[in-house]
Formats: C-alpha cells, sequence, structure tokens
C-alpha cells in the first residue's frame, strides 16, 4: 500500500496581507483626492475600548481620537478609510458609493 503526501497549505494568515491589499502593493501613499476628501468628513468621538472598532483595521478606537464618518453614517480610523478610499470610492462595510452624494 502506498502512501499519497498531499502538500500543506500555509496558514491563512500568511495568504493575506491587508497592507497589501490596502496599498495594492505601493507603498506610496494615498492619492491627493483620497486625502482631501478624508480630510473633509466629519470626524466624531467613538466608544474607545468599548468594543467598537474600525472595520478596516479591526483595532478599536482610541477614546481621545475621533473617527471619520461617511456619508452612509460608518466610522472609521483616518488613516485606515483614507487608504481605502485610495483604492476605490465605496464604504468597506455597505458599499455605498461615495461619488453618488457629489
Amino acid at each position: 500500500m502506498s502512501t499519497t503526501i498531499l502538500p500543506t497549505s500555509p496558514p491563512l494568515d500568511l495568504c493575506f496581507d491587508l497592507d497589501v491589499v490596502l496599498t495594492n502593493g505601493d507603498d506610496s501613499g494615498t492619492t491627493p483626492a483620497a486625502e482631501k476628501f478624508v480630510y473633509n468628513l466629519p470626524t466624531v468621538a467613538t466608544a474607545g475600548g468599548g468594543g467598537s472598532s474600525c472595520t478596516v483595521c479591526m483595532e478599536d478606537f482610541e477614546p481621545e481620537r475621533g473617527g471619520k464618518r461617511l456619508p452612509c453614517s460608518h466610522v472609521f480610523h483616518e488613516s485606515c478609510i483614507s487608504s481605502w478610499l485610495s483604492l476605490g470610492d465605496s464604504c468597506p462595510l455597505c458599499r455605498y458609493q461615495l461619488s453618488q452624494r457629489v
């Protein structure tokens, strides 16, 4: 009886790099349009440490730092949503097209 050895897959966390996805493998930063749009978004108070987290990076909000609220009312860290919007113009949660608001 012969034994077949199947190749092992790398762990899932090694298959997906959020930084590469958000920057498209490019460290050049966000586009000026995305930066200006994010800068003009309202900054809102967040309930830090109480289970509320940024759904882009999955980290809790810090109480002394607010988050940026999109027109659809979802809130993210400023750097996270800036990186996300440099790749497209939709909310990471509900896919609301920000270009519809213009």
